[in-house]
């Protein structure tokens, strides 16, 4: 494990003499920051700390479990509608969940397969076919078993969260 106060100093003082030494060398400014910008890239990829490091599927834990679900922020499109997939197929079958438990999977796997059909509307030797069409005809199927209109599943959206003091009246 990295000592992250170590791991700082350190790059502290790298950053301190790249900047001297470049600005020694650099023709502009500009020159300076985008070399500097490198080394601090390069340093830090050493953490690999995305952005956003996690997707969140409220409400998607099993019964009894009060933890958030969450996936890998980095899947693309056609991993994230796999994970749905999956968590559609095991709450129905496994949990035994019911339609209105279900719509929010549902909703979440039809919000996303335009971008599945865009980035892999292609065939696929490993999966042979195009996961776009596999994923859309999962979707057609289920909707159509849970009774679920394509209004429903668009018009879906999350319960807000009640937080703070209720309102004095």
């Amino acid at each position: 494990m990295i000592d992250r106060k170590l791991f700082l100093s350190d790059l502290q003082e790298r950053v301190k003499n790249l900047g001297n030494d470049l600005r020694e060398q650099a023709q502009s400014v500009e020159e300076v920051c985008l070399r500097l910008r490198g080394e601090y890239d390069q340093a830090f990829k050493v953490l690999d700390v995305p952005k956003e490091r996690f997707v969140s599927y409220s409400g998607a834990s099993r019964d009894g479990d009060p933890s958030l679900l969450a996936g890998r922020a980095g899947w693309d499109h056609r991993e994230q509608a796999q994970a749905l997939a999956t968590l559609i197929v095991a709450r129905e079958q496994e949990d035994g969940w019911t339609d209105d438990r279900l719509l929010p999977l549902v909703a979440g796997l039809r919000e996303i397969l335009p971008w599945v059909r865009h980035w892999h509307g292609e065939f696929d030797a490993a999966w042979g076919a195009s996961p776009a069409d596999t994923y859309e005809g999962f979707l057609a199927e289920t909707t159509n078993r849970l009774h679920l209109t394509d209004e429903a599943l668009t018009s879906w959206c999350p319960v807000k969260d009640t937080r703070g003091r209720k309102a004095k009246v």
